[in-house]
């Protein structure tokens, strides 16, 4: 295969993924690498800067870069990292006290991204599924008169709907579950021969990945005042600490106890967050998803869960627990997710796109997928 990178962004993740000389697939997670790479925060500071901003017409407050990230340290779960669904809202952009116009902030994130694209001869955008098609139409006009030259632009959704094709297909229609920090998205899909297709998408933001954080910082903050006496969320330094590594730990959480080692000059605590603990934090939520997912159900659908979604604690076995146990919860990891949406940019980039229009969009369907494993 042909060098191909695959930029992967979320409402918090910038990230590069290719293949190594293994064909393992690989992140460049570039927020971790260059704190000059624009991290977007949302920073309204109460009521009354809102209503004075909107009274002078220069929209919310945004900031970029190294400012952000300091914010974000100082508080994770306040500010707003949910770029993607937001950005059309703000007519400029902060880095400290600087003002910058939407080209500057892209060419400024271009300028970041050229050394690592610069290897590879076929890359594409892969954008959550829950932006607005008016709205990316014109984020990606924004981007390509800032340099943008990418051959596809792709909906993760629609990626993760082929994968479940080529791992657990024939199916006429599948119900796929995802979330990252902004949104539960679920997506109805059907077969139509030789198509894939997106018919619906249902977006849920009270129920992001954020929330789920959220309330695993209440249950290590009940179990440090069980313990100690103490509420880590009344010291600023403590809660960013638990947020930060509850954030980092997510995937462990199902099946294995959690050390969480709290030291800052108001607040010292050693927790460990149990399995059941976490699980018991979160069913209110994981019963919420799971609830929307048999509301949506129609006999004869598949149900796929992404693996982030189904990583969260009890989610899997609350899912299947509100279908009645009646059918197998699939779900869709990382690599076939990786290898779908790199096939789908390989099918567009095949086809003769003139350089002066748009990168392809993919963004409801995907065409003949079942001649994917001949023409890989």
């Amino acid at each position: 295969m042909m060098s191909l990178g695959l930029m992967e962004w979320t409402s918090r993740w910038l990230r590069v993924w290719r293949k190594d000389g293994r064909g393992d697939w690989f992140a460049e997670v570039l927020q971790d690498q260059a704190s000059t790479l624009p991290l977007i925060v949302h920073c309204q500071r109460n009521r009354s800067a809102a209503w004075l901003a909107g009274l002078l017409g220069i929209g919310s407050r945004w900031q970029v870069g190294w400012p952000a990230w300091k914010m974000y340290f100082l508080k994770p779960a306040e500010v707003l990292t949910d770029f993607l669904p937001h950005w059309h809202l703000a007519k400029s952009w902060r880095i400290g006290t600087t003002t910058i116009s939407t080209q500057q902030l892209l060419r400024l994130i271009l300028a970041q991204l050229a050394p690592v694209l610069q290897s590879t001869k076929t890359w594409s955008l892969l954008l959550p599924s829950y932006c607005e098609e008016q709205q990316l139409t014109d984020f990606l006009r924004q981007l390509r008169q800032a340099g943008l030259k990418a051959d596809a632009v792709l909906a993760q959704d629609l990626a993760l709907a082929c994968a479940a094709w080529q791992q657990h297909g024939p199916w006429t229609a599948a119900l796929l579950a995802d979330l990252d920090d902004h949104a539960l998205v679920v997506t109805q899909t059907i077969w139509n021969e030789p198509n894939l297709l997106i018919s619906r998408r249902h977006v849920f933001p009270e129920l992001g990945l954020r929330i789920w954080i959220t309330r695993l910082v209440q249950a290590c903050a009940d179990l440090s005042v069980r313990q100690t006496r103490q509420d880590p969320r009344l010291s600023r330094e403590a809660s960013q600490l638990l947020y930060l590594q509850l954030t980092a730990a997510l995937s462990r959480l199902q099946n294995e106890p959690l050390s969480l080692h709290v030291h800052v000059p108001d607040f010292h605590a050693e927790l460990v967050l149990t399995p059941d603990l976490a699980k018991q934090a979160c069913l209110p939520l994981a019963q919420m998803s799971a609830r929307i997912i048999r509301e949506l159900y129609v006999p004869n659908t598949e149900v796929f869960l992404s693996q982030r979604f189904a990583e969260l604690p009890d989610v899997i076995r609350v899912v299947y627990q509100a279908l009645g146990h009646r059918l197998p919860i699939f779900v869709v990891e990382q690599t076939p997710y990786l290898e779908s949406a790199a096939q789908l940019t390989l099918t567009s980039s095949s086809e003769a796109v003139p350089a002066e229009q748009m990168p392809a969009l993919l963004w409801r369907h995907a065409r003949s997928i079942h001649d994917w494993a001949e023409t890989s």
